[in-house]
């Protein structure tokens, strides 16, 4: 007998009568995304690429570059640095251009770094050297003062933000004057660091005329998170509120960003990275609440998730996945409502299953992530494409209650599909066993999906016959399904191109009368279940 398999969000169902209990069908929450690009090193030299800093900017990336040259003459070695740009030729292809500035022997005492937003790069090699783009090309354009230092730069809307070498977390302001000359516009005075020849980094966020800027502990003083303005009355830049250290969690910072009205920083792996509501140049409350991936908690890092990045109006954030075994950048929506609740909305993933790295930046949809961390890694740099909008759709559930289910399913010819009662509850019956039966939902259009269903079997004609759910169809050619066969498996199942394959099978007890799916009792075997996370 033909099994078939009937069009998006499928039930299909072959040689066999059963009572249909529940349904329900959605987008899948969150969405997983791997690269649509991959770049790599110029040439194989470049032993460490990505792993001081990546950046994007529409359809520009810059990536840092980094080899330990042997002098022939004198067997010393240097460590060299340098960075490279790349243009996207199309949506998995990215195209080298050459290098952003030239090779340089590495400042043992400045901590490296590159930014590229709205038409500027910056990068911090040997010196600080400020880039701009004038029609395709990127040109260089000044120096900026030499006691400056990375990782973190920031740019945004004409504007750059630099950590300052010295003894205080201090950090400056750049803005181009009247003649279009690049120079401060105003400092950000911090609070006093271990000073030494390469002192620890300060983290920080510039967002428009809003900055914030971590400031770490000493012995004599506490970490602070400051936020500052633009003057609005003169020159310059002023301090208007500091978050400082509270009893609510063991973790506070070091890593922020903000996004409008919100600012994140890293909590502790329980609590989660804490979500500040800005509300009249004032913190509105202390952490209102956190960002989380369901198994954060589970990461071996004590902190909440490190590389904190807007994107967009949410933000990024990089996570260990316990399942997965390797880590995961989460992208996450704050709520516009009165608890400030974060949505998951997608969680990227290399393809590969290696860890992605810890440094990533982001462009409206583009988001790219290095694959070094430290010395480890495997030495790709990853490009994710996102949807334009990303919305979490309602779930649409299905209990039968209706007696007249005919406007939301669609039988096949030749089924025998009615509503009927069941016990205190309604069922969606299929009454016969003669030939093939099936009933979908027309109309369910979300490109990453999942559906449950609870079956009871109550009879087969045949031997190895099955039902089946079906999901991500795009056609009658391409679609994913899954089936629990009479003769005693479950099977995970792919159409493409017209093709068959069997993605994975495991054994199953099929009981005549028993009731198995995503919604049924503990006792009931979960395995009429399909659930697909990765994007069309």
């Amino acid at each position: 007998m033909k099994r078939r398999l009937l069009p998006l969000w499928a039930l299909a169902y072959a040689g066999l009568a059963l009572l249909f209990t529940s349904t329900s069908f959605a987008q899948v929450r969150p969405a997983i995304y791997e690269e649509s690009a991959t770049l790599h090193a110029p040439d194989a030299s470049w032993e460490f690429f990505g792993r001081f800093g990546v950046a994007i900017d529409g359809d520009s990336a810059l990536v840092s570059g980094e080899r330990y040259v042997t002098d022939a003459g004198t067997g010393a070695t240097r460590h060299e640095g340098a960075a490279f740009l790349y243009q996207r030729a199309s949506l998995s292809s990215w195209s080298y251009v050459g290098q952003l500035g030239p090779v340089v022997a590495m400042n043992g005492s400045i901590r490296p770094g590159l930014a590229m937003k709205d038409g500027v790069a910056v990068t911090i090699t040997d010196n600080t050297r400020v880039f701009e783009r004038q029609g395709t090309a990127w040109i260089f354009t000044s120096y900026l003062d030499t006691d400056l230092t990375g990782p973190d730069i920031e740019i945004s809307l004409g504007r750059i933000l630099i950590s300052r070498t010295g003894c205080n977390y201090n950090s400056l302001v750049f803005h181009k004057d009247g003649s279009g000359i690049w120079a401060v516009e105003g400092e950000l005075p911090g609070t006093s660091n271990v000073c030494g020849p390469t002192p620890p980094p300060h983290y920080q966020d510039l967002e428009g005329l809003r900055a914030i800027v971590f400031n770490g502990g000493t012995p004599t003083e506490q970490p602070v998170a400051r936020m500052y303005v633009k003057n609005e009355t003169g020159a310059g830049w002023r301090r208007y509120v500091e978050l400082v250290y509270h009893a609510d969690d063991y973790v506070f910072g070091p890593e922020v960003a903000r996004s409008a009205a919100y600012t994140i920083m890293n909590g502790s792996r329980e609590r989660g990275t804490n979500i500040i509501n800005e509300v009249n140049q004032s913190f509105g409350g202390n952490f209102f609440s956190t960002i989380q991936p369901a198994d954060g908690w589970m990461q071996p890092d004590a902190i909440s998730g490190t590389n904190l990045e807007r994107s967009g109006p949410g933000f990024v954030q990089r996570n260990y996945s316990y399942d997965r075994g390797a880590y995961v950048v989460n992208l996450f929506r704050i709520e516009d409502d009165v608890y400030h609740f974060a949505t998951h909305l997608a969680t990227l993933q290399a393809s590969g299953g290696a860890s992605l790295g810890n440094q990533l930046d982001s462009s409206f949809n583009r988001i790219i992530v290095s694959g070094r961390t430290s010395t480890g890694g495997d030495n790709n740099v990853r490009i994710f494409e996102l949807p334009d909008i990303l919305e979490w759709l309602l779930p649409q559930v299905h209990d039968f209650e209706d007696p007249n289910p005919d406007a939301v399913w669609q039988s096949i010819p030749g089924s025998s599909f009615a509503v009927v009662t069941a016990g205190n509850t309604h069922v969606y019956r299929q009454s016969s066993t003669a030939g093939d039966a099936g009933a979908w939902g027309p109309g369910t259009w979300m490109h990453n999906q999942a559906i449950q269903a609870e079956v009871t079997v109550r009879g087969f004609n045949g031997g190895d016959r099955w039902v089946g759910l079906q999901t991500r169809r795009t056609g009658d050619a391409n679609y994913y399904y899954v089936t629990l066969r009479s003769s005693g498996s479950v099977q995970l199942k792919r159409m493409q191109n017209g093709s068959f394959t069997t993605l994975a099978t495991a054994p199953a007890v099929v009981t005549i009368g028993a009731s198995t799916g995503c919604g049924s009792s503990p006792s009931a075997r979960r395995i009429a279940c399909i659930s697909t996370t990765a994007s069309c």
